[in-house]
């Protein structure tokens, strides 16, 4: 077995014929450049995305959305029922079931049950 079928470089590298040259490696200055250029698009994204949203007519912001509007009717008197869903799977060898199945509460009323 001779030096050039031993080791894991291609064939061509170690041939005679001056037609072939070996490959060589990419110079560091492109990738560095496409590198850069990745990192600003990254800090381009989020002007793009607002322009983006004013053109399609999207409201993508959420600045103000959560202020309370204030000329809300409250609702003290209604009551409503909370259902405790406990589904798992048949090959648990423990129980999971919850205490109360459901619970009727007041809107607007704290309570602590544990």
């Amino acid at each position: 077995m001779d030096a050039a079928n031993s080791c894991a470089v291609p064939q061509f590298f170690y041939t005679t014929d001056s037609r072939i040259k070996p490959m060589k490696l990419a110079r560091p200055a492109p990738l560095l450049a496409i590198c850069a250029l990745m990192f600003g698009f990254g800090f381009l994204l989020v002007p793009l995305y607002s322009v983006f949203c004013e053109w399609a007519g999207i409201n993508g912001k959420t600045a103000g959305a959560y202020e309370q509007a204030g000329n809300e009717r409250v609702v003290e008197d209604r009551e409503i029922k909370v259902q405790f869903v406990a589904n798992h799977n048949s090959s648990l060898s423990w129980p999971f079931k919850p205490n109360h199945p459901q619970v009727k509460v007041k809107i607007g009323v704290e309570r602590n049950n544990v």
